[in-house]
This record gives structure tokens, sequence and C-alpha cells, in this order.
């Protein structure tokens, strides 16, 4: 979140935009701590079809 070195697949270009913001404003700590207060994660799902 601080670097922004992140591909923007999917819907991750439109949440690079917001952070660019984010970071301008100076909000990028107050962001993170709240993500941390509030178990802010990026969920990752593993989808397996039996053929």
């Amino acid at each position: 979140m601080k670097s922004l070195s992140f591909s923007e697949w999917a819907m991750l270009g439109k949440l690079k935009r917001v952070l660019k913001i984010v970071n301008y404003c100076g909000l990028t700590s107050l962001i993170i701590s709240l993500g941390k207060l509030f178990h802010w994660e990026t969920p990752f799902l593993l989808v397996i079809r039996k053929k």
C-alpha cells in the first residue's frame, strides 16, 4: 500500500487509483492502522473443479 508496486489486474486498477488519492492526502498510515484494527485482508480464493 505504501509503494503502490502491485499489478493492476482485475479490480486492482481501481484500488490503485484510490490508494494514490489516499497517499496524496497523507492518510496511508491511518488507513493501514484501521486495516489492522478491523482485519482487512485481501482474500485469496482457490476454486478447484472436479471433472
